[in-house]
């Protein structure tokens, strides 16, 4: 896979967002991941953000998947969490909570 990411250096952030984070409890990092699909065209899309206690963006990916099933997708998105916090040396080691919207794939 080519994956597109982007691991920053972040504030957190000033303002209150319409949907609350939460951070993690018993974990360093928190990573979000979901899927997102074109009804008409079928193209599809995944992508992720980390962040710590403090809501400090680490790292985030987007990547397109083309044509895909809902489920793969998703699925996907939390392979590629799994890829980043294994290949980044700074998150070996770290308890990483992977948190997605479909309790199937979880």
């Amino acid at each position: 896979m080519n994956v597109n990411e982007l691991c920053v250096d972040s504030k957190p952030r000033k303002f209150q967002p319409s949907v609350s984070w939460i951070p993690p409890e018993n974990f360093d990092l928190k990573f979000n991941v979901d899927e997102s699909a074109r009804e008409k065209s079928g193209q599809a899309g995944i992508g992720g953000v980390s962040r710590d206690v403090n809501s400090k963006v680490l790292c985030m990916f987007s990547l397109s998947v083309g044509l895909q099933d809902p489920i793969k997708e998703e699925v996907l998105a939390i392979q590629q969490a799994c890829y980043l916090c294994m290949s980044k040396s700074w998150m070996v080691g770290r308890e990483v909570e992977i948190v997605s919207d479909s309790k199937l794939e979880v």
